[in-house]
């Protein structure tokens, strides 16, 4: 049952500031998201106090997961486990957010989320927030054609939320970009360019501290790979030296403690024995660190409970996440600590009986109240 909010009869404004804030933020933290909305609308103390303490909050990440049914996106969620010295099972709920229509039906169709908000990679662009049920269409890109690539991420700088989008033309000069930004009165795509020429690998990116960063390839040299960094306050482009893989396209970028990580390992069976991790330690030089993690004797058990998993990333603690990703209720996720060499076993249940896509699975999800 929701919480209902009546203003009391009361003319001096200052009548709810007689709540400390302390307080407050003690009582929100009991309520359900839905509830904590309608909170934000009894006074503008009450929504700073809330704006401030829970969008900023990372002591609550949650797992977000989203699948493709019936020509839309779905969207669910659940507590993220933390881990122990000891292994062990749990079993979660997820917890139903919204849908929004949608063309697209392929792999990677949607953006990791950023702060609370998701963007969608295909035509007919969408931003929405699974914490207040929200989603805004953004302007029709009319030049878009099927080769093309889509990022999304935020700036820390001009504290906006940005979409990039990179079409793949045959000049061999330079190549063009568009950028949105969101939060601007009008919404417009704007023309960038820049002066080396070459081709995204796939629509997977990740956004750190204010940099987009994807795997690419120079152009007409597929073998040479090289890592483009977006700057998100400049709307410059940068680039990398990789590290020294064989096959980087089929790899995974991930964000390893506020720094640039390449996993190499991205799909999981109870054969698989090691994991291998490459660090960006300096990005001027081009100085990469190698990590081998060796999974402990319980992970070929674990492992028989699904044929296969795929990485999902690393969380801000350390932990690698691994999840099923055939769809089925429940959903196994499995979070391994490499300190202590610990596994967590969550059993995910709600999503009820379903066919079609893969489920996607996201990590560190922050709950964003505020109002699209």
């Amino acid at each position: 049952m929701g919480l209902t909010i009546s203003r009391p009869n009361c003319d001096t404004p200052s009548f709810f500031s007689l709540i400390p804030n302390d307080l407050l933020i003690e009582i929100v933290t009991r309520l359900s998201v839905e509830d904590l909305a309608r909170c934000r609308c009894v006074s503008k103390q009450w929504a700073s106090v809330l704006r401030h303490r829970l969008t900023n909050s990372s002591t609550s990440p949650r797992l977000l997961f989203t699948f493709h049914l019936n020509g839309t996106w779905v969207f669910f969620s659940a507590p993220q486990p933390q881990s122990l010295d000891q292994n062990y099972s749990c079993l979660l709920t997820a917890e139903y957010h919204m849908c929004f229509p949608t063309r697209d039906c392929g792999s990677r169709g949607i953006c990791p989320p950023v702060w609370g908000l998701i963007c969608n990679r295909k035509r007919g662009f969408v931003i929405c927030n699974p914490s207040t049920g929200e989603y805004k269409t953004l302007p029709n890109p009319t030049w878009i054609h099927a080769e093309m690539t889509t990022f999304f991420g935020f700036d820390p700088v001009g504290k906006q939320y940005k979409v990039l989008c990179v079409n793949v033309y045959k000049s061999p000069v330079f190549r063009y970009a568009r950028v949105l930004t969101l939060g601007t009165g009008k919404l417009s795509w704007r023309k960038i360019t820049c002066s080396r020429p070459y081709d995204p690998w796939w629509d997977v990116g990740i956004c750190i501290s204010g940099v987009l960063y994807y795997i690419a390839h120079e152009r007409n040299r597929h073998r040479d790979c090289l890592i483009v960094c977006f700057v998100l306050s400049s709307e410059k482009f940068e680039f990398i030296t990789p590290p020294p893989i064989e096959k980087l396209w089929c790899t995974k970028l991930i964000n390893y403690k506020a720094k640039l990580g390449v996993f190499v390992t991205f799909l999981f069976t109870e054969k698989t024995e090691s994991i291998e991790l490459w660090v960006l330690d300096d990005a001027e030089e081009g100085r990469w660190s190698k990590h081998i993690y060796i999974l402990p004797p319980i992970w070929k058990n674990l492992a028989a409970a699904e044929a296969m998993f795929h990485f999902v990333g690393m969380t801000r603690n350390g932990e690698i996440v691994l999840s099923s990703f055939i769809p089925s209720d429940p959903l196994y996720v499995l979070i391994y600590n490499v300190e202590r060499h610990t596994f967590i076993k969550a059993r995910i249940q709600g999503f009820g009986s379903r066919t079609g896509s893969g489920i996607y699975t996201f990590i560190d999800y922050i709950e964003n109240l505020i109002h699209m």
